[in-house]
């Protein structure tokens, strides 16, 4: 689905959110569909953006959202952590199962303190961000610095990948947008006994 100025007028006014994009301090755009982010630009106000569970494959559009403190992503097929560049109040980003391979562009995030990359694909940070120690990294939480893990992800010592079981359907009732992979493309679906 493409996400218009109607569509986000439309969802505005299901949510109980004002008619006014400006005055919209938060938009609930999860689980619908979106394949791309757009028409956002009257959206100035924006602090906080859920877009899980989408179809998401590049972070784009972003670029009017000054004032954006959180950003969920996570749930979505994005490749490249970029099109942050502008965003310097973002506090919390959370891009946990997707697809990323390569995290970048967090020059402008000095503000940034949660950082959630869980469950995708990374074996190194480049370009300073990730928490991988460069110049303008944000701060490994504590959850990152145990158990040897490094603070961008994945497992210590090989490349990451999503395992373990995933559920048929998402606890919402909503099928995940999203399918695990390693190196050699999609996983066969889990067995789930019953």
């Amino acid at each position: 689905m493409e996400m218009t100025a109607a569509k986000l007028r439309e969802l505005c006014r299901k949510d109980g959110l004002y008619s006014t994009p400006a005055l919209n301090d938060r938009l609930y755009l999860h689980y619908k569909g979106f394949v791309g982010i757009a028409a956002l630009e009257a959206y100035t106000g924006l602090k906080v953006l859920w877009l899980e569970g989408n179809g998401l494959r590049k972070i784009e559009g972003l670029g009017a959202a000054t004032e954006l403190t959180t950003l969920y992503l996570h749930e979505n097929c994005i490749e490249v952590m970029e099109g942050l560049e502008g965003l310097t109040k973002l506090d919390t980003l959370n891009l946990s199962k997707n697809m990323v391979r390569r995290v970048a562009g967090l020059g402008d995030a000095g503000a940034l303190r949660t950082l959630i990359l869980s469950h995708n694909y990374l074996a190194s940070a480049e370009g300073g961000g990730g928490g991988g120690g460069g110049p303008g990294a944000p701060p490994a939480g504590p959850a990152e610095k145990q158990a040897g893990r490094p603070a961008f992800g994945g497992p210590a010592g090989g490349p990451p990948r999503t395992g373990g079981a995933v559920p048929e359907r998402h606890p919402g009732g909503k099928t995940p947008p999203f399918l695990p992979q390693d190196d050699h493309g999609p996983l066969p679906p889990p067995h789930l006994p019953g």
